[in-house]
């Protein structure tokens, strides 16, 4: 105890003496943990300023030449226009650039159909450049917008001078032109003769078939079936697609009738009807054979019925085929068609006697004695 009060007395005799001393040089120095921990100073954040945006560059009057050639290809008329009198309002756009956009933008209007405005910029551009090597372009588009305000014989004169400027790359299309604005202003001959130079020329076989048909149609209308039959001839010497051809098969009859040749005209609907039965012509046919009192074939009756969706009709045509036909030659897709007509129409009883009657009595080595099992599967699966 006593030990213990010495130490205590020195530690006070100690602190009091370094308390003197510095009250005596000025602050405190403390040992390091008798120190008070005071808080670091901090400088205040101040606010970053945003950066400040760099101008859009404006494009070059090419780029913007492009752009809109870009939104021709894409069928944007309005965005083509916006760009193509963007180049013609820059002071900085060269010759050659105010060119493309003039024509550019020609091209636009004709696209929207704003022919007053084509033509006006096509004026502008002839009057300028009449001698510019894209001046029959310029004189074609023209000759469009001129055929668009109704100007047939300005038309006529914008499209002779192509004609005269680039002969040889699309001269079939510009004698079309030529052809429809003289049949517009009632020059029938000049119009069937630029038709048939339209014709000679080089042209896409579809396109070449379009303007047979059309040429075949004025034939018509002016009472020329000789013409109107020489085209469908054609058209039928290159036509392939049987659905197109029943098309021109049946105006072929149509336009015999029309000139009065009526044993050519039933010829001709008669080999409709039995070479097309999947399509309507052959129904028109049937139609017309039937109202001008010809016989026709039972079975090819109730196809051409069964093909245009005439389900309730067709059965009774082929019950006829086989009360006129020996049982050694049914042909056993009649009972087929039945059923598929009997189905159609919900008589699910009645298709299933049918195709049991095809199973029952035919080779089952014949593909519709196949198919008539898959119906009836088909069926049961319904019931």
């Amino acid at each position: 105890m006593r030990r213990n009060r010495r130490l205590t007395s020195a530690l006070l005799i100690f602190l009091i003496g370094a308390l003197a001393l510095g009250a005596c040089s000025g602050a405190t120095i403390l040992p390091e943990v008798l120190q008070p921990a005071t808080p670091t100073p901090t400088s205040t954040p101040t606010a970053t300023p945003s950066p400040t945006p760099s101008p859009t560059p404006t494009p070059a009057p090419i780029e913007v030449v492009h752009q809109g050639e870009r939104d021709l290809h894409n069928g944007d008329w309005d965005a083509a226009s916006e760009a193509f009198q963007q180049v013609l309002t820059n002071p900085a756009a060269t010759a050659d650039e105010l060119i493309e956009a003039q024509l550019g933008l020609a091209h636009a209007s004709l696209r929207r159909g704003d022919f007053t405005s084509a033509r006006a910029v096509l004026d502008t551009f002839l009057a300028q450049y009449p001698d510019h090597p894209l001046a029959a372009q310029a004189y074609f588009l023209r000759g469009d917008a001129k055929m668009g305000l109704n100007d047939w014989a300005g038309a006529i004169s914008d499209f002779q001078m192509y004609l005269t400027l680039r002969p040889g790359l699309i001269d079939s299309y510009v004698y079309e032109r030529i052809a429809d604005a003289q049949l517009a202003l009632g020059q029938t001959d000049q119009a069937l003769a630029s038709y048939d130079l339209a014709l000679s020329a080089e042209r896409h076989l579809v396109s070449t078939l379009q303007l047979r048909e059309k040429v075949a149609s004025i034939h018509r209308s002016l009472g020329n079936t000789e013409g109107a039959v020489a085209q469908y001839r054609a058209i039928l010497d290159a036509a392939q697609n049987n659905a197109y051809r029943a098309s021109i098969e049946f105006s072929l009859a149509q336009a015999l009738l029309e000139g009065g040749q009526y044993d050519a005209a039933y010829e001709q609907l008669q080999h409709v009807f039995m070479t097309y039965p999947q399509s309507y012509e052959a129904l028109s046919a049937l139609i017309a054979l039937r109202d001008a009192g010809y016989e026709l074939d039972p079975y090819q009756r109730g196809l051409v019925n069964f093909n245009n969706g005439l389900y309730e009709n067709a059965p009774r045509y082929f019950y006829d085929y086989l009360a006129a036909t020996d049982p050694r030659d049914y042909r056993p897709e009649a009972y087929l068609y039945i059923a598929y007509s009997y189905r159609a129409i919900g008589n699910l009883q009645a298709a299933l006697t049918e195709l049991q009657t095809l199973i029952n009595n035919f080779d089952p080595e014949d593909e519709a004695w196949g198919d008539a099992w898959l119906e009836m599967a088909d069926i049961y699966a319904e019931l």
